[in-house]
């Protein structure tokens, strides 16, 4: 079994063991799920990995009324993401699903690492371009409030694009 596919099929298993209430087991499998993420040679693979067990991490957490240890190590976990468009995307979906479970403390947390790492991409056309997918989901979820909330960042950052082709692309994506 290659190193990724191990990862991401514990990361799944924690998902559903957490769901079922067996915390200790799905503590265990995400220390494993991490252990063989590491081991990932190459970098996309080991930064998706990284990014469902962060994902694991937190929904297992949520699952546990917001446990801390666990709020806490799905946003180490997504610090170990290298891929910096995957790393913000995955900040924005843990800062909404503790938004979504009532855990305002650490939605504003992640919130507040989702804008960091935003910020950290290098091309502002793929900032718009999450940006507008994560309106999108949000959108899909009926909570108007929050998906406009982000589509006025990724519209006022498609109009800081000078490149006339680039911004046009990132204005249709906005449209």
């Amino acid at each position: 079994v290659r190193s990724s596919d191990l990862a991401l099929g514990l990361a799944r298993i924690a998902s559903y063991q957490g769901g079922a209430g067996q915390f200790d087991q799905a503590r265990n499998t995400l220390r494993k799920a991490k252990e063989a993420a590491a081991a990932i040679k190459f970098p996309f693979a080991k930064a998706y990995a990284f990014s469902r067990i962060a994902l694991a991490f937190n929904d297992v957490s949520i699952s546990i009324n917001g446990d801390k240890d666990l709020r806490d190590e799905a946003i180490n976990t997504a610090h170990l993401i290298k891929d910096d468009r995957l790393k913000a995307h995955i900040f924005w979906t843990i800062a909404d699903e503790r938004r979504r479970g009532g855990d305002i403390d650490g939605a504003t947390s992640a919130q507040n690492q989702a804008t960091k790492a935003t910020d950290e991409i290098m091309s502002p056309f793929s900032r718009v371009w999450m940006l507008c997918d994560i309106a999108e989901e949000r959108s899909r979820r009926q909570e108007t409030d929050a998906a406009w909330s982000i589509f006025n960042l990724a519209l006022d950052e498609a109009k800081t694009i000078s490149n006339p082709w680039g911004r046009a692309r990132a204005l249709s994506k906005v449209a």
